[in-house]
């Protein structure tokens, strides 16, 4: 009697522990699957960073590269609708610091639009500031590209007249690289904020977007720091 008992008790305590050894299990595959989507993003932006930057006679103008506050790279911005359009992306931003780029933090960027459209475009997206005030305000909470501060679509080739008062047109510079249906991309009214827990997951606990950007962090993973590196072969060093 005690013989059977003793496995019944047993076998009880198998199937207690297995749903808890399975849900361990599903937790360790997610954060795994989240730490490879970060990483993932981060080859993907800098990837998008080459590209965008790179091309000599359609690209960011040289002047306006060299005097940029801070470069957000947005790769593969989703855009659909049909009659109202939503658009989604996840990328980074980097601020330039007195001894180069800083180390990349995470971002997202959601939108919609009211209007006649139908169907699906992805676009590697690249916003250039001018100003480190709008990145401390980003920082600061939520960010409305076109209300918090302005954006135009950025003059294009490397030789192109991006005089020293640039900013006073626009406070942002957006360029796009279209890959889908629609012609074009409208991103203001769109939100940019800081995706914290991607940050935390990528880099680390206790990580924030202002000691990235502003403070001190040394320890960076291998994207990281060639995100920061091309960031720095493309531009030139600001003069204090």
């Amino acid at each position: 009697m005690r013989t059977l008992l003793a496995a019944f008790m047993a076998m009880l305590l198998v199937f207690a522990i297995a749903p808890v050894s399975r849900a361990g299990d599903e937790t360790a595959k997610n954060a795994e699957a989240s730490a490879n989507d970060e990483s993932e993003r981060m080859t993907s932006s800098t990837a998008t960073l080459k590209e965008v930057l790179s091309i000599p006679e359609d690209g960011v103008p040289q002047t306006m590269l060299d005097n940029a506050a801070a470069i957000v790279v947005i790769p593969g911005l989703i855009k659909a609708g049909f009659i109202a359009g939503v658009k989604h992306g996840n990328g980074v931003l980097s601020t330039r610091g007195k001894a180069g780029w800083t180390h990349p933090t995470f971002v997202t960027m959601t939108g919609g639009s009211v209007g006649w459209q139908a169907g699906v475009e992805s676009t590697d997206l690249v916003l250039v500031f001018m100003s480190e005030k709008n990145v401390k305000a980003l920082l600061n909470g939520e960010f409305t590209l076109g209300a918090d501060a302005s954006v135009a679509v950025g003059p294009v080739g490397r030789q192109a007249a991006a005089g020293t008062n640039l900013s006073v047109k626009a406070e942002i510079y957006a360029y796009s690289r279209s890959r889908g249906v629609f012609v074009g991309i409208a991103i203001d009214g769109s939100h940019l904020g800081i995706d914290n827990d991607a940050n935390v997951r990528y880099y680390g606990e206790g990580t924030t977007a202002n000691a990235l950007l502003f403070g001190e962090h040394a320890k960076a993973p291998e994207g990281a720091e060639a995100f920061k590196v091309t960031l720095n072969n493309l531009t030139k060093k600001k003069s204090s």
